[in-house]
């Protein structure tokens, strides 16, 4: 892959060839092909304010979409045990994708409060757990004592 360094001079706008690695974020643009005026494969954030800024955007467009399925598994009467256990597998994921690519990336508050609230998802998905077995319990009990008083 080429990459290209794109330097804004007075007189004309010049592409540049650079065989470098840049630290940064690697994005890649979801343009459509006739609104695209030159072809750009990916995109490499460098500043450190922006770098925070795209992954603020990526976490909350990631939450909002974990946070939507976790509330349908939420407001569901009796969601199964797959459904819990699915959204609870994917908070999970969203925590250790925090941990590896945001955490050197973001200051300490920021990822905290990211991470706070990936915790706050994965508590919500464990009592229902805990929820679900306690009433399948409490239903298998009655469903034993009203054996018994048959038999007798």
């Amino acid at each position: 892959m080429e990459k290209y360094q794109i330097d804004k001079n007075k007189k004309a706008k010049k592409i540049t060839k650079k065989d470098w690695m840049v630290e940064g974020i690697h994005l890649n643009p979801k343009i459509k092909e006739r609104e695209r005026l030159i072809k750009v494969e990916e995109i490499t954030v460098v500043n450190k304010n922006l770098k925070e800024k795209v992954l603020k955007m990526q976490f909350s467009v990631a939450f909002k979409r974990l946070l939507k399925q976790v509330m349908n598994v939420s407001e569901s009467e009796n969601p199964s045990d797959g459904d819990i256990k699915l959204a609870l597998s994917e908070v999970e994921r969203m925590k250790q994708i925090l941990k590896e690519k945001y955490k050197k990336e973001l200051s300490h508050q920021e990822y905290h409060t990211m991470w706070r609230k990936a915790e706050i998802l994965e508590e919500d998905l464990k009592r229902k757990i805990i929820y679900q077995e306690q009433r399948k319990e409490f239903l298998n009990q009655i469903y034993r004592e009203e054996e018994r008083g048959r038999s007798r």
